[in-house]
């Protein structure tokens, strides 16, 4: 238990630094990079940076361009991997509730503007979307929290600043519709 807690810690601190088996059919992005990693994918606009160096733990994160001379946040997705498989009877509604616990924790002034379970033919997850500051930064992250069978939880984020997701959120959330665990 103490190891899910450092994990989910670990996620939140990431996020704040950064101021289930989820089968579904590609949804493909014509012109867009594709990132295969043996145990998923992802595919994202050209013009986002790739960064697999595992900046706080990640397995990888997606940075957009900055936007000229006034844009200091560059919008970002992440994704972070952990092996729960020494504790086969976590299920996806605790592992998304330990996580919301260390969000209202951790960020500054964070509002939870939704927190749900989401199921459709091809995908399983926790849905979770929140704002808070974060050093001089009013953010706004977008997660989905997946389990698999074999009992990995993936959790991918997208950060934008609250200004800004409005503008950013079709983009991300074409970005999330194109994971795939394998």
């Amino acid at each position: 238990m103490k190891r899910i807690l450092f994990f989910c810690l670990g996620v939140v601190g990431m996020l704040a630094a950064n101021a289930q088996h989820v089968v579904h059919e590609p949804n493909a992005q014509p012109n867009w990079s594709v990132l295969n990693d043996q145990d998923f994918s992802i595919q994202y606009p050209k013009d986002w940076q790739l960064d697999q160096s595992g900046t706080m733990g990640s397995n990888f994160f997606l940075y957009s361009t900055l936007e000229g001379e006034g844009d200091s946040f560059r919008e970002n997705f992440n994704l972070m991997v952990n092996d729960l498989r020494e504790y086969p009877g976590m299920t996806l509604k605790e592992l998304a509730e330990g996580g919301r616990q260390q969000i209202m924790a951790m960020i500054t002034d964070v509002k939870i503007k939704e927190f749900k379970e989401v199921t459709t033919k091809y995908d399983h997850y926790y849905l979770v979307e929140y704002t808070g500051k974060q050093g001089n930064f009013d953010l706004y992250w977008k997660q989905r929290y997946m389990l698999t069978e074999s009992g990995y939880m993936y959790v991918l984020t997208f950060t934008a600043e609250e200004g800004q997701f409005a503008r950013y959120s079709e983009k991300a959330d074409q970005v999330f519709n194109t994971f795939q665990i394998k």
